[in-house]
Parts: structure tokens; C-alpha cells; sequence
């Protein structure tokens, strides 16, 4: 019988792990999972190379062993298209026309609005607001509490801080920008 297991023992892990209860986590060297076992999501702790980590932990198994999950208390339309291995968490809001892809966290209370484009191994901090028609590039991080309005597109790898408010392309001096490899 297939199993769930959560890649990582951090806290993004164990609250995967409320949504999954039956899962199990499985850190960093750990027991390969079993040919049949199914992945809920990559949850390590936040570190300089966590993008990398996401990225290579996410490459190392199948893609179609990943399976999304999404919190009772999340909101994502129906319309809206969801890649592999992405986590809904509490109070998270997905709004209309908007595409995720593969590997993504939305973090608690984390809102993205309309037609948004959320690529690869992004991150969705706590709190953060994604206005319309933004699009992240591949493995983006965006700090809890940031704020990104309608329309600004960010590069592979950029990193928000936390509570930066983004309101055109000029304002990404303040952004930090990391290389992401597939």
C-alpha cells in the first residue's frame, strides 16, 4: 500500500503534516521512499541555499510522484491551474486564472490574486499579497508580509524581503537575486 511522505523536517513539514496527518517525514538522508509511495511536498527549513534545496530535493524523484495539497481553511478557485507537488497552507487565497507550478509553497494567510502566474520552486511567505497579473519567475521567494502589485513581473530566483511593499520594476533594488538551476 502507497504511503504520503513529506521530503524535509522543518517546520514547513510539520505543518504539512497537519494537513496530512497520516504522512511521514523524511529529512535530509533518510531512507529512499518506496517505488509506490506518493510525495506530498518538499518542506525544508528556510536556509541561505533554500531555493537550491527545494529545486534539487524536488529533482531527485518523479514528478508524478508529487501530489499537491491544499489546508481545509485554503480558498483556490477552481479554474485556476495547479502544478505538482504545491502546498496550500491555512487561510491561503488563490483567486481566478491564475497558474502555479510545480513545487510551490503558500504560506499561511499568503493571497494571490487573478491572473497571476506563479512558476517553479516559488515560495509565498506568510502574509504576502500578490495583486493581479503579476508573474514570478522560477524559484522566486517572497517574504511574509510583502506586498506586490498588479502587474510587476520579477526575474528567476528574486528574493523579496519581508514587508516590502513592490509597486513597479524600479523598486527591485531592494530585492536580492539568486541563480536557480534546474
Amino acid at each position: 500500500m502507497a504511503r504520503t511522505a513529506i521530503l524535509g523536517d522543518g517546520g514547513n513539514a510539520r505543518v504539512l503534516q497537519t494537513i496530512c496527518p497520516d504522512s511521514v517525514l523524511l529529512g535530509e538522508g533518510e531512507e529512499p521512499l518506496d517505488t509506490d509511495d506518493l510525495i506530498v511536498g518538499v518542506g525544508v527549513g528556510l536556509r541561505t541555499a533554500y531555493p537550491m534545496d527545494r529545486v534539487r530535493i524536488f529533482n531527485s524523484y518523479p514528478r508524478e510522484r508529487f501530489i499537491s495539497v491544499a489546508a481545509l481553511e485554503s480558498h483556490v478557485e477552481e479554474d485556476c491551474q495547479i502544478g505538482l507537488g504545491v502546498a496550500f497552507m491555512a487561510g491561503s487565497i488563490v483567486q481566478t486564472g491564475t497558474m502555479i507550478g510545480d513545487n510551490v509553497l503558500v504560506n499561511t494567510g499568503a493571497q494571490i490574486d487573478h491572473g497571476c502566474v506563479i512558476t517553479d520552486h516559488c515560495v509565498i511567505g506568510p502574509g504576502a499579497i500578490i495583486c493581479g497579473e503579476v508573474k514570478l519567475g522560477r524559484g522566486c521567494i517572497i517574504g511574509a508580509g510583502a506586498i506586490i502589485v498588479q502587474g510587476v513581473k520579477l526575474t528567476d530566483g528574486t528574493r523579496i524581503k519581508a514587508g516590502t511593499l513592490v509597486v513597479g520594476q524600479h523598486d527591485l533594488r531592494v530585492a536580492q537575486h539568486v541563480q536557480v538551476t534546474s
